[in-house]
């Protein structure tokens, strides 16, 4: 073989597109079971909303069977998370309603019909849900740093002319 002809060789082994196929595997596999991960944060913090959703209409129809649905609409309800866990048992399970008589107003406490374990109960799944969505922002944030060039990695190989990658797995 001449010189001439084991440069031309050399060349074009040189300029032939190649790619580490295991590796990319890989990747695509990890991408995978990260999106799977995400999928199922997702429905977790889904069923929890669910939940929260079912308490509280099961906490307001107790309200409302106590004639007390405003006290709770108004101010239960729009507490912040660490306000509502702070909430002592006599603020949740009674509220003061003003009796107004000819020379002055007194103040009577009244049942809100709210059980303060109910009231624990959803703050605890609200506090759950926080945990869930906290942790679903840092993982989509580290899988999307991580996999940020996976999607253009897999073209760049179709474009080489190679076959699709999602087949071999």
């Amino acid at each position: 073989m001449s010189i001439a002809a084991v440069d031309v060789a050399q060349k074009t082994e040189v300029e032939m597109a190649s790619y580490d196929k295991e590796k990319l595997l890989r990747m695509m596999e990890e991408r995978r079971r990260s999106f799977s991960v995400r999928r199922d944060l997702s429905d977790r913090i889904q069923d929890c909303h669910r939940d929260i959703t079912a308490k509280q209409a099961y906490l307001r129809r107790c309200a409302s069977s106590s004639g007390a649905t405003d006290y709770f609409e108004d101010t239960l309800v729009q507490l912040s998370l660490e306000d509502a866990l702070a909430l002592p048992q006599e603020s949740v399970t009674t509220v003061k309603r003003a009796k107004y008589g000819l020379q002055s107003t007194t103040y009577e406490q009244h049942s809100t019909g709210i059980s303060f374990g109910d009231w624990q109960e959803l703050n605890h799944e609200r506090a759950r849900m926080e945990r869930l969505r906290t942790e679903m922002d840092r993982y989509s944030k580290l899988h999307d740093e991580r996999f940020a060039c996976t999607q253009k990695l897999i073209e760049a190989v179709q474009d080489w002319g190679f076959r699709d990658p999602a087949d071999e797995l």
